[in-house]
């Protein structure tokens, strides 16, 4: 075999592979998935706002829901538990195809309680501290679903 030839072929695949190496160590930080990107959490509470008692907290909540996400969904959501701990809420939902939970915030500047992220699929504690929820907060919130 022509020795040139095979100094050149391996000259080549290695400069590829550097190459590669160069493009996987500066490419940019994956990015997080569109429902966990760096969320703005409004002005919170840890209390259920005074002028309303859990029922109301979960009534107050159920009601955003519909209105902000369910109202017109192509799936038919239709929603499900109320969780509420403090100023944060879980909204359990379910559709024709697929269901979840919902993080909502009460905003004390507003004096209302605002959809953070409309969720799909169960929540965790890590992806509710991600979020801006606290950590006991969070622990609290998945300790109160029925499931």
């Amino acid at each position: 075999m022509n020795r040139p030839i095979v100094i050149l072929g391996i000259t080549l695949a290695l400069l590829a592979a550097l190459g590669v190496g160069y493009a996987v160590l500066v490419r940019p930080a994956p990015q997080p998935p569109a429902g966990q990107q760096s969320v703005h959490v409004p002005n919170t509470s840890y209390a259920v706002p005074l002028s309303q008692t859990t029922a109301e907290a979960q009534g107050a909540v159920k009601s955003t829901f519909e209105r902000e996400v369910a109202a017109g969904h192509p799936d038919n959501l239709v929603t499900k538990n109320t969780v509420v701990i403090g100023g944060w809420a879980l909204q359990v939902w379910v559709g024709d195809v697929m269901g979840g939970e919902a993080l909502f915030t009460f905003d004390t500047a507003e004096s209302k309680w605002v959809l953070v992220d409309f969720g799909g699929g169960a929540w965790s504690v890590e992806s509710l501290v991600r979020a801006g929820v606290p950590q006991d907060i969070a622990e609290a919130l998945l300790a109160g679903r029925p499931y």
